[in-house]
């Protein structure tokens, strides 16, 4: 989307880096096919669709915090009509509560504090080590034991993430 809008210069460093890590997530979601559903790819995909529109068209400057609340409403009310909060469990709820009252707000603003000084692209580089920590945090806390697709999938999202980083390179002009 940055190179189609044009919103952004990319730097090849960068490009190659998205790359990679495409391959990765290919790799994620190709680990297990059998219990693939397509409404939540559908939905995943347009989540992230719209997530990389936010990112090139948020401004960087001092309205990004009037934007990012103006997106959280904006995703409370496009969602609200498939919440359910009233069939979860005590011990869910609260999971949620925390989830949505500590920890999003964390992330959003990380994430928003961060597309201040890097480019969407990279923001949403930084953003996919998610796919890596998620099945890590599975594995450590729950017992979950990721197969060896997720695991090799996890290192080439790594590996492009670290090869972006660690690669010399000025950021692109503009």
């Amino acid at each position: 989307m940055t190179r189609a809008s044009g919103a952004e210069p990319l730097a090849t460093k960068t490009i190659l880096a998205a790359g990679g890590v495409l391959v990765g997530v290919t790799l994620l979601v190709l680990s297990d096919p059998g219990t693939t559903a397509f409404v939540g790819d559908v939905e995943a995909l347009g989540a992230a669709v719209a997530l990389a529109g936010a990112l090139l068209t948020v401004p960087r400057g001092p309205k990004l915090p009037a934007a990012q609340a103006v997106a959280g409403a904006v995703t409370f009310l496009v969602v609200i009509p498939w919440a359910h909060p009233a069939t979860l469990h005590a011990h869910d709820l609260g999971l949620s509560v925390v989830g949505f009252l500590v920890l999003m707000p964390c992330a959003t603003s990380l994430v928003w504090g961060a597309r201040r000084n890097l480019t969407a692209v990279e923001v949403s580089l930084m953003m996919m080590l998610e796919s890596v920590f998620g099945p890590l945090w599975g594995w450590t806390w729950l017992g979950q034991r990721p197969s060896w697709q997720t695991v090799a999938a996890g290192a080439v999202i790594l590996a492009s993430v670290g090869a972006h980083t660690i690669a010399p390179g000025a950021p692109p002009a503009g």
